[in-house]
């Protein structure tokens, strides 16, 4: 896994990704089958390794060869020529690429809930969620400060920051305080987005505000006043 995201760095070979990736988490999961469920925190160092390995070999060769944005930053040295172009090139990173950041967080979720819930509990399964909403921060932070225009990316890591806050957040505060923890993080959200003009987090900020309500008149309102 570590010499497959050496190679990503410097070739955009995304089937020896995808090949590596599937065959590295495919041979976890068949680990985990052949221990006892108390055994399964021993694997946990592998799973982190494989999230942070296969997460920056989904994106990184973008970041180290894709384009910088010139245009907010050093507008007056781009020449009246120049600028057409600079608006046109494409970002680099594919919907594929996405895809796979996104299963890979929330492949590595899955797995952490189920070794660490059983064994310490469920509040400490926001130890795991805090440190997936920190990587998605950490790598929109450095999209940011490399300048590199890639929207697609930004938008998934920052929609990762929020996601895996409003996940934690009902796991370390009681059940009465979900539904408000959600709703202010769908605010978040759309702010985020109408700030970064990114539709796909709007999307998102606004399906979890409907998925709020929803659960406010199907669940809370009865709960509390159904007598």
């Amino acid at each position: 896994s570590g010499g497959v995201t050496r190679v990503t760095i410097f070739k955009e070979w995304r089937l020896l990704w995808g090949m590596a990736f599937i065959a590295a988490w495919s041979y976890f999961l068949a680990a985990m089958r052949t221990l006892p469920p108390e055994n399964y925190w021993d694997l946990y160092p592998f799973a982190i390794t494989f999230f942070v390995l296969f997460a920056l070999g989904a994106f990184v060769y973008h970041v180290v060869h894709g384009a910088q944005d010139t245009l907010d930053s050093d507008r007056d040295s781009v020449t009246a020529q120049e600028r057409p172009q600079a608006r046109s090139r494409p970002s680099q990173t594919t919907i594929l690429e996405v895809l796979a950041l996104v299963a890979n967080a929330g492949l590595f979720y899955l797995l952490s809930y189920r070794i660490i819930e059983p064994r310490f509990g469920r509040e400490w399964v926001a130890a795991a969620t805090i440190g997936l909403a920190a990587f998605h921060l950490c790598g929109a932070w450095v999209l940011i400060a490399l300048r590199r225009r890639d929207p697609a990316v930004l938008a998934t890591f920052l929609a990762g920051t929020a996601a895996f806050i409003a996940v934690t957040l009902p796991l370390v505060l009681s059940n009465r305080w979900r539904t408000a923890s959600w709703s202010i993080e769908a605010l978040a959200m759309v702010w985020i987005a109408s700030r970064l003009r990114s539709p796909v987090l709007r999307v998102l900020g606004l399906l979890l505000f409907v998925w709020v309500g929803i659960r406010f008149l199907a669940s809370d309102l009865p709960s509390r006043y159904g007598g």
